[in-house]
């Protein structure tokens, strides 16, 4: 059950990161043009779901590891394995920029 859900929890996560780091080089290098709303937009979408799709994927980890379905809506083993693992630091990495980069694409997004 755990390893569709970390599937899609991964495709998810690799999107958002593409577009959110993708989508300002082109604008950067390529793209002239008055898209900066719809722009400002996708990144907001992106960022949320940078982080959403890390919290998925630290969910369907929890299950995985202690083998009980369960374990998706325990918080006490999400931390333990966000702060004892390997996959968990990655997984609160990738949440942490992601709510950094949505207060980015917000800021920018208000102006």
């Amino acid at each position: 059950m755990a390893d569709p859900v970390l599937a899609a929890a991964r495709l998810i996560q690799y999107g958002a990161g593409a577009l959110l780091f993708g989508l300002p080089a082109f604008r950067l290098y390529g793209l002239r043009g008055p898209s900066v709303r719809a722009e400002r937009l996708t990144l907001v979408v992106a960022a949320t779901l940078l982080a959403t799709g890390a919290l998925a994927a630290l969910a369907a980890q929890a299950a995985a590891m202690t083998g009980q379905a369960a374990a998706a809506a325990d918080p006490t083993i999400w931390w333990e394995v966000a702060t004892a693992t390997q996959v968990g630091h990655a997984l609160g990495g990738r949440v942490a920029i992601g709510l950094v980069l949505l207060v980015i694409s917000l800021g920018a997004a208000a102006r």
